[in-house]
């Protein structure tokens, strides 16, 4: 769903098939970071996938790493939560990873972040506390990891008129 958000925000107009398609959804996990980065990537939007070194790779997801290898998908080191609001001052739309509930992996807009609060609007709660929000990132078997989307007006801008980011 967070997928469909952004897509939706940035009128996007794909074959829902074509998306379906290339989120390489599986019944067992859903779908992976990776492949929501990629999906963005391949529809043209300057996209970094954002994680730390995963040592535990699904077997679906390994040509996934190898079409974001062979594609040019940027791979950079995770944000830290205080790094996610200059993201999105930036024009940049953010998709994170964390547990929803117990064991249960979720993705979700960030829509806004403060130093208390982070509005994640297609969670269950829509605000979770700073605290609340690190502490489920950091769970046993959930990676550190999130999608960042450059808009394509933005693209078009020279250098000098980009902001800057947490890049």
């Amino acid at each position: 769903m967070a997928t469909w958000m952004i897509l939706d925000y940035l009128q996007v107009d794909t074959d829902p098939n074509v998306i379906l398609d290339k989120l390489k959804i599986t019944e067992e996990y859903g779908t992976f970071t990776i492949s929501i980065a990629l999906l963005f990537h391949d529809l043209g939007f300057d996209t970094v996938f954002r994680t730390v070194e995963d040592l535990e790779k699904h077997k679906d997801e390994l040509p996934l790493y190898n079409k974001a290898k062979n594609n040019g998908l940027k791979i950079k080191r995770p944000l830290e939560t205080d790094e996610f609001n200059q993201v999105i001052k930036s024009g940049k739309h953010l998709i994170a990873f964390y547990d929803e509930e117990i064991d249960k992996g979720h993705f979700s807009p960030v829509a806004a972040i403060n130093k208390d609060i982070i509005k994640l609007p297609m969670s269950n709660y829509g605000d979770l506390s700073i605290l609340d929000f690190q502490e489920r990132r950091a769970r046993l078997g959930f990676l550190k990891q999130t999608v960042e989307i450059q808009p394509m007006k933005m693209q078009n801008k020279s250098e000098q008129d980009r902001p800057l980011t947490a890049l």
